[in-house]
C-alpha cells in the first residue's frame, strides 16, 4: 500500500525506471503468501498493481512521442475525458510534425492508441480515437492509411 501511494504521489516524469522496480518488488498476484489475514484488502492491492503495470506502460507510450504524464494523470482521467482525448491528440500531432511517411510507425501510432484507450481511457469512445488518428493521417496525408480505416 505504501508502495502504490509512493508512485502515485511523484509528480515527475523522470522517475519511471525507480517506478518500474518499486512495481518488480511488489508481490505477484500468484506468490505464495501463506494464510493472508485480509484477503478481500490484498484482492485490492493486487487490483491497484495491475493498473500500476498499466500506468507505467502508458507512460513509457506517451514518452516516446514526447508526453509524459505523471502516474496520478492516470488516477483522475476519467473525470476529465477531454484531458485524455487531448492527448491522444498531442501524440498524433508530434507524428504529423515529424514529417514520418513511414506507414510502419503510422501502423505503431494506431496500436498505442488503441493500447491507451483500451487499457487506461476505456472511457473514451473508441470511435472518439479512431476520430482522432483519422485526422492525422489526413493531415500527414497518408490517405492510403486512411482509406483503409
Amino acid at each position: 500500500d505504501l508502495a502504490l501511494r509512493c508512485v502515485y504521489r511523484c509528480n515527475s516524469t523522470d522517475f519511471l525506471p525507480a517506478m518500474n522496480t518499486i512495481y518488480q518488488s511488489l508481490p505477484e498476484r500468484s506468490a505464495s503468501l501463506g494464510k493472508v489475514e485480509d484477503a478481500d484488502k490484498y484482492e485490492e492491492l493486487q487490483k491497484q498493481a495491475d493498473a500500476l503495470d498499466k500506468h507505467l506502460t502508458a507512460i513509457e507510450i506517451l514518452q516516446r512521442y514526447g508526453h509524459a504524464k505523471p502516474l496520478s494523470f492516470f488516477l483522475t482521467a476519467h473525470e476529465n475525458p477531454d484531458a485524455a482525448l487531448s492527448l491522444l491528440r498531442a501524440m498524433c500531432r508530434s507524428k504529423v510534425r515529424a514529417q514520418d511517411q513511414k506507414e510502419k510507425t503510422w501502423l505503431a501510432l494506431e496500436e498505442d492508441i488503441g493500447w491507451l484507450a483500451e487499457a487506461v481511457f476505456p472511457f473514451l469512445e473508441p470511435s472518439a480515437c479512431t476520430t482522432v488518428y483519422l485526422e492525422a493521417l489526413l493531415h500527414a496525408n497518408m490517405f492510403k492509411l486512411a482509406s483503409a480505416l
